[in-house]
């Protein structure tokens, strides 16, 4: 519907939530036995904003949606926080640029039910972009544990382990129900927080015996519930001198290999095809690698960036555009620093070559929620 800017950053997360390989297929070396963590306990996780959806495959869903349904549903396979693609689900594969066979190991679902190659072909055929999974153009059961992609794919596994979730059946369960990860979704409360419990059929390993995930507003509430020991760990959106900050309050941060997309949504502003190209071809999108991302990541103009390659286009040429006549509002949500100075450095940009924004800033729930009370271009 929209033409789409993708942000290519290193994003700080928290280890807490992220799962691990199952025992039977994992490539991992172990930890020594001086850093080997101790089971149970329960982790509070803080992260910005909350997700409309926790189903990856909505047209809703956003990074956080992904991010936060990844300790519950597997994956063909998977990448490390270093960008090496390990196995998940998959025992074994064959593959060329045009097919893969995809042997996946035996594991069950939250209920006691097997994971089988309906499941595996039920979700690409639901599947997305930024999946991996939309990749594929065509799947098919080869057998009850095999499953046959095929499509124009140079590298299966890459594909495989980009944001491509296995669901039962294909579709996303609701808390209580059945999911396949090392932990289930006890409960959500709209708002507050969602809480994690193990899978006691996940057969890898698994410490933790509760991950509470609780939303905040802001990134400045974040580092002040981390001050305060009210949370353990959270997920840092990327902001403009954010290890600086960290460092000034005494708060250790790690970083893993990610990327955080940035959508300029139309839907609501009322412009035409042209219209909408003609902004997007004067997006400054150089001074946004230059003065925002720096040595932190790049700027894509592909959907499906990967470790190695940031290249591409959106598949077609998009013509030069006309420019939008009159004011138009560019919505950002309050609380995200980065969105928000991504908004003022288009509005400044545009301002310069003839496009006159208004900025608005609305709550995250009001954006990322449903339908924004206000018309407009919206940076999400």
């Amino acid at each position: 519907r929209g033409v789409r800017i993708c942000l290519a950053a290193a994003v700080a997360f928290s280890a807490a939530c992220t799962g691990s390989n199952r025992q039977s297929g994992g490539t991992e070396e172990p930890p020594s036995a001086a850093a080997q963590p101790v089971a149970g306990g329960h982790a509070i996780v803080g992260v910005l904003s909350e997700p409309p959806t926790f189903d990856p495959y909505a047209r809703e869903a956003t990074d956080l949606t992904r991010a936060l349904v990844r300790p519950v549903y597997p994956s063909l396979y998977r990448m490390a926080p270093d960008g090496v693609v390990v196995p998940d689900l998959a025992a074994g594969i064959q593959a060329s640029r045009a097919m893969a066979r995809v042997r996946i190991e035996p594991a069950r679902w939250s209920d006691g039910r097997p994971i089988t190659a309906r499941d595996v072909v039920a979700s690409v055929v639901r599947a997305s972009s930024p999946s991996g999974f939309a990749r594929v153009q065509s799947a098919r059961v080869a057998g009850r544990r095999t499953v046959e992609l095929r499509g124009p794919v140079h590298d299966w596994k890459a594909a495989l382990a980009r944001a491509a979730f296995v669901l039962p059946g294909g579709k996303p369960s609701d808390p209580g129900g059945v999911f396949g990860g090392p932990y289930v979704i006890r409960k959500v409360i709209p708002g507050l927080e969602v809480v994690y419990v193990p899978n006691r059929h996940w057969t890898g390993p698994r410490y933790l015996k509760r991950v509470t995930v609780t939303y905040a507003t802001s990134l400045l509430m974040l580092l002040r519930l981390l001050e305060d020991s009210r949370i353990d760990a959270a997920a840092l959106p990327s902001s403009v001198n954010l290890e600086d900050r960290l460092r000034q309050v005494g708060l250790n941060a790690d970083s893993a290999l990610g990327y955080e997309t940035v959508v300029l949504d139309f839907g609501s502003s009322g412009l035409s095809r042209s219209q909408r190209v003609g902004i997007v071809n004067r997006l400054p999108t150089s001074v946004m690698n230059e003065g925002l991302i720096r040595d932190d990541g790049r700027v894509t103009r592909s959907l499906h960036p990967t470790p190695q390659s940031v290249a591409g286009v959106f598949g077609r040429e998009l013509g030069s555009g006309t420019r939008p006549d009159g004011s138009l509002l560019m919505l950002a949500p309050a609380g995200d620093e980065l969105l928000q100075l991504i908004q003022r450095v288009i509005d400044a940009r545009l301002d310069d070559r003839g496009v006159d924004l208004q900025l608005v800033r609305l709550a995250p729930s009001e954006l990322y929620g449903g339908n924004p009370p206000v018309a407009g271009i919206e940076v999400l």
